[in-house]
């Protein structure tokens, strides 16, 4: 009896596997032998390419609380720290991040998978909101144009 996958179900495993191809590909390239010209463009691109890698990880992190569950981890942070041999600190303010932005913070949401925002400018930005008073004069609607503010600041 043979197994069969249903695609629709599975289209980020094959945008992982293409990732994983390309940088395998990537791998077999000296930079030493990249123009000194190109490689600004280079850092910059990969250094969006990261942030955009780093968004699609907080995305499927911030849905897998039934990873958790399915294996007993206390939280899908603990489980990814374990899984993937990193560290447990980082790996669970990963988690903690991931939960913030899909509970929380729609827009900063958006922008970090579409390499608008880094990671370490998520991270204040979120811890920015997070310190906001929870005073009446603060209504979802400053708060929502505190986090859009943040995120143009993040531009510089």
């Amino acid at each position: 009896m043979s197994t069969t996958r249903d695609q629709s179900q599975l289209p980020l495993l094959d945008v992982v596997a293409g990732i994983a191809g390309e940088l395998d590909k990537a791998a077999t390239f000296n930079p030493t032998f990249v123009p000194a010209g190109d490689k600004p463009t280079a850092l910059r691109e990969l250094s969006t390419i990261i942030t955009r890698t780093q968004g699609l990880l907080l995305s499927v992190l911030a849905a897998s609380g039934d990873v958790a569950d399915e294996t007993g981890a206390r939280t899908a942070g603990a489980w990814y720290a374990a899984a993937t041999r990193h560290d447990h600190r980082p790996a669970t303010a990963l988690d903690r991040l991931a939960s913030s932005l899909d509970r929380d913070y729609p827009h900063l949401s958006a922008v970090v998978p579409a390499g608008r925002v880094n990671l370490d400018q998520a991270h204040l930005i979120t811890h920015a909101l997070d310190d906001l008073p929870t005073d009446p004069t603060i209504t979802p609607e400053v708060r929502t144009r505190a986090e859009l503010h943040l995120i143009d600041l993040a531009d510089d």
